[in-house]
């Protein structure tokens, strides 16, 4: 038996109960139309494409289901359910839409793409998800070329993922602000914008480069704010770190490095540390310490400080998953495990961590801060990079030591 179309609101014989005083009668069978899904009707053939495309636009439209999970809650035979895929990204605002409720929650790609797999033919070309003539990869650089051009904000990309690149950034910063003095986040109510600029100069006058040393540093003084500094002297790279308390109680970090070396995508760069931390710290992300500001001019940043509780026995952190588990489900592998101090342990009295993705989750299992992002991999399987807009992450230890 073949059937061509089906009526989506077959009447429906229910039972109800009113109170008296109203116009219905107590107990009374009426006919009301109800929504019928042709993917959960079962006869042989399956449901036809145009209405399980039907469906798809109920679940979204007025179940008000995301793009991506209206899909994954059709039923029907893989063949059927390909064809309603290939429809989809080949239809410009269907694909777009689609693809926006995957980058929309970067933590369950992972979970999406398994649930994908179970929903089509485990052959099908569009599960080579990252081949050039690949469906979903054309798709995905249509919507990765309008969300830039469109995106009001360079966080709005940085949300989506962290390894656009610099050019790109720099690029799209110059369209919304028509000025290159590039800039990231906020600078803190508590440091105050004012006065950020003369932080950096002073402090500028302690960095150090190559093997560092304590270094007592005077405390300055601005208007009614009072600043005290301390110098961190792990690393040799040209980062130079300064733990910051205002005299109002708030602590920060203030990293700073030579200017002549600033980019936002070379390795042990702070532009690059800070692309990145801007993408974990937008999504909430509990195993990185959260980021504040970064200014490409001047090459320095500011991170909220982080109450230092020290790893016993660290181990190949790249390889220890359940310790990194929030920065894993948002596609980012550490390359860095050259010195301890690279990571701290999740603690209750680390008040800057509490807000973010299952802090209390994290401090129960021993989970841990990443404090130095700056060369890392970004992967997950269905955020395809594009050629001229995305760039791969630096992840190399080569050159670390001079």
């Amino acid at each position: 038996m073949q059937i061509y179309a089906i009526n989506n609101n077959i009447p429906a014989r229910i039972h109800i109960n009113v109170q008296s005083g109203n116009n219905n009668i107590k107990g009374k069978s009426i006919d009301t139309p109800q929504k019928v899904y042709a993917s959960n009707l079962c006869f042989r053939g399956g449901a036809p494409l145009t209405a399980l495309i039907n469906d798809y636009k109920w679940f979204i439209n007025c179940d008000k289901i995301p793009a991506i999970n209206s899909f994954l809650k059709l039923e029907a035979p893989k063949d059927a359910l390909e064809s309603v895929l290939r429809f989809i990204l080949g239809h410009d605002e269907y694909s777009y839409q689609l693809i926006e409720s995957i980058t929309a929650n970067p933590r369950e790609i992972n979970n999406i793409y398994n649930n994908l797999k179970n929903k089509i033919n485990i052959n099908s070309d569009l599960l080579n998800l990252f081949y050039p003539t690949n469906p979903y990869f054309t798709a995905y650089k249509k919507y990765t070329d309008k969300k830039l051009f469109e995106a009001k904000s360079i966080s709005e990309l940085l949300k989506i993922r962290p390894d656009w690149s610099g050019d790109v950034l720099l690029k799209k910063y110059q369209e919304l602000y028509h000025n290159n003095h590039f800039e990231l986040g906020k600078i803190p109510e508590s440091i105050g914008q004012e006065n950020y600029q003369q932080i950096i100069e002073y402090l500028s006058k302690h960095n150090q480069y190559g093997l560092k040393y304590e270094e007592t540093i005077q405390d300055l003084s601005i208007g009614n704010k009072i600043y005290k500094f301390k110098n961190c002297i792990d690393g040799r790279s040209d980062k130079n770190v300064f733990q910051v308390e205002v005299n109002d109680g708030n602590k920060f970090v203030i990293k700073i490095a030579k200017p002549e070396n600033r980019s936002l995508d070379d390795s042990f760069a702070l532009g690059t540390c800070c692309k990145i931390d801007s993408y974990l710290t937008l999504n909430g992300c509990r195993n990185t310490a959260p980021f504040k500001y970064y200014n490409h001019e001047n090459n320095s940043a500011i991170y909220d400080y982080i109450e230092h509780f020290e790893v016993d026995n660290l181990g190949d952190v790249s390889r220890e998953f359940s310790r990194l588990r929030d920065y894993r489900d948002l596609g980012m592998s550490p390359n860095d495990t050259i010195g301890a101090n690279n990571y701290f342990v999740l603690n209750h009295k680390q008040n800057a961590m509490k807000g973010t993705n299952g802090y209390e989750l994290g401090v129960e299992n021993g989970e841990l801060i990443s404090i130095d992002n700056d060369h890392a991999t970004y992967y997950t399987p269905m955020s395809p990079r594009i050629s001229g807009i995305h760039k791969e992450l630096p992840n190399g230890i080569v050159g670390m030591f001079f």
